[in-house]
């Protein structure tokens, strides 16, 4: 069973809460490690799952989620972070330097990246997820269903 909650100014309390109920807690939280959400989330979780977009901008932004992480840490110590290739474009550039890059950051990276496709669009759209949308998902949701299996076993 699914069941989806708004924006709280408590994260912690509500997290609580649902842990109660559900075996698993998926937080989505604003774009921003600056943001009071963000930071409460960090504190009552197991992991952080971070997407990165193969830009120098999301790159160089990375640094602070490592410092927003590790500040976490001193209150969630069993906190791990897990970094997340997002909309890759395989055969561009920037899509084959970024492993590189977030190799020289101090967190893992995950071996399963996000393509940049349609389908993600298509099922906001459609208000559904990737998984639902069978073949019209195109791939989407072989990702979606590695990435799931990949922080599974991370944790």
């Amino acid at each position: 069973m699914i069941e989806v909650a708004d924006a709280v100014e408590s994260v912690a309390e509500s997290v609580e809460r649902y842990r109660q109920r559900y075996e698993c807690v998926v937080i989505d939280c604003p774009s921003s490690v600056h943001s009071e959400q963000t930071k409460q989330a960090l504190t009552c979780s197991d992991i952080a799952v971070v997407p990165v977009l193969p830009s120098p901008l999301d790159i160089w932004a990375t640094v602070h989620v490592e410092q927003e992480l590790e500040s976490a840490q001193l209150i969630n110590a069993g906190l791990k972070g897990l970094l997340v290739v997002n909309q890759i474009e395989p055969r561009t550039l920037l899509s084959n330097l970024i492993r590189q890059s977030l190799d020289e950051i101090g967190l893992p990276v995950a071996r399963t990246v996000i393509k940049r496709r349609v389908a993600y669009r298509n099922a906001m759209l459609q208000g559904c997820s990737v998984l639902d949308m069978g073949a019209s998902a195109n791939g989407a949701d072989e990702d979606i269903r590695q990435l799931v299996e990949e922080v599974v076993s991370y944790l």
